[in-house]
């Protein structure tokens, strides 16, 4: 989802001046500039976060194909078009909707160009190639190397699609849906914020990094943030509080735990090798980064912040959403 950010900041960068003529009122030439340009501008935020689930799907085919040395454009193009069968639906007129390519579709991307790699990768491991002599051009000789590869990946999801449509009634990004709605909507409930928050305490409490949950974590809160902005578009209420702006604001203020008071009390500590670690600590904790206090007090496997460190520490990082459900 890291590959996402720069998609969710220019979309929200495009949305900006919309929300201009409102502050300075219409009847002037920069905001009715805006108004006459209003499709133009916000245009990378449609083809941005509005098409999330076709990058997702490319962006995850190249980093599993790199992984399993496998020839990642041939990945791509496969994982792409796996996602398309899967997800594509059409209007009444017969043109392609394109409800799945957002943040609806996320789910079912990335279900799809996982399978479609390892069935990639499953068809080279048993030959299923056509071989063309040595004399042959590189790139022709791959070309043809993926027709067999090809012709297996497509029918494979497009019998997918065809149990999914004609055996259980709806298209697979519904499934996907329905089957992770109840994760999807608790993320939004403070008990279950809070408890993820515990969670990533507990895990970095005993050395293991949080970001272990993130590929949990991240497209859900991707989704909420690309849904926040799309409401904003339309003039409605922000209705998720488990974005990665909030989440990093006051979730992970100071880092996970919201360690800032121990380091800040390590500055002014009579023992010279703390009172060092505290400053040392200061500044990456300012960033939200607090392994230099993590490892350095040392907190991690320490009994003694156990309690300040994984019980009290997700309260402090629950504050905000607690205010936020309860209309703080």
């Amino acid at each position: 989802m890291v590959a996402m950010t720069p998609l969710l900041i220019i979309g929200s960068f495009a949305l900006i001046p919309s929300a201009i003529p409102n502050m300075i009122g219409k009847n002037n030439i920069i905001s009715q500039w805006i108004i006459h340009y209003g499709d133009v501008i916000t245009i990378p935020s449609t083809v941005g976060m509005s098409m999330m689930a076709l990058y997702v799907s490319a962006v995850i085919a190249y980093h599993l194909a790199e992984s399993k040395h496998l020839d990642v454009p041939g990945c791509i193009s496969m994982a792409v078009m796996s996602f398309l069968i899967l997800a594509v639906d059409f209007t009444k007129a017969g043109a392609v909707d394109v409800t799945y390519f957002g943040t609806k579709g996320l789910f079912v991307s990335m279900f799809g160009s996982i399978l479609a790699v390892e069935i990639f990768g499953w068809c080279k491991k048993r030959n299923f190639t056509i071989k063309m002599p040595d004399s042959v051009p590189d790139f022709v000789s791959k070309s043809f190397e993926m027709i067999p590869i090809s012709i297996i990946t497509v029918a494979a999801f497009v019998i997918l699609r065809v149990i999914c449509v004609d055996f259980l009634h709806t298209l697979p990004p519904m499934i996907f849906t329905n089957i992770l709605a109840p994760l999807v909507g608790s993320m939004d409930n403070p008990f279950a914020y809070t408890f993820v928050k515990f969670l990533q305490a507990l895990l970095f409490f005993f050395g293991i990094h949080p970001a272990v949950l993130s590929p949990i974590t991240s497209p859900i809160s991707t989704q909420f943030l690309a849904e926040n902005i799309a409401n904003a578009k339309a003039g409605l209420a922000l209705t998720h509080f488990f974005t990665p702006g909030p989440d990093s604001a006051f979730g992970n203020f100071t880092g996970t735990g919201v360690t800032f008071g121990l380091v800040f009390w390590f500055m002014f500590s009579k023992a010279a090798a703390q009172k060092k670690i505290g400053r040392i600590a200061l500044i990456p904790a300012l960033f939200g980064i607090n392994e230099p206090i993590l490892f350095g007090a040392p907190v991690v496997l320490n009994p003694l912040f156990f309690i300040p460190f994984v019980i009290l520490g997700p309260i402090t990082s629950s504050f905000g959403a607690w205010a936020m459900s309860l209309g703080g």
